[in-house]
């Protein structure tokens, strides 16, 4: 699950990335992206290659 603070992207084009990036389903729910299985560091990478700043997510 990955918790957007502050100023969020567009999170469906962010999801429609992170499903492609980690080959996993997922879901949008208020400020928060769920993608299903553990795909934490995936994600990190991919975020920051996006130009979300890092403390301005929190990755569960």
């Amino acid at each position: 699950m990955v918790v957007f603070n502050g100023e969020t992207p567009d999170l469906k084009k962010m999801l429609k990335k992170a499903k492609t990036f980690c080959a996993s389903g997922g879901t949008v729910r208020e400020n928060t992206i769920e993608l299903q299985g553990e795909h934490k560091n995936k994600i990190r990478k991919l975020l920051i290659k996006e130009g979300i700043p890092i403390e301005n997510i929190e990755i569960l």
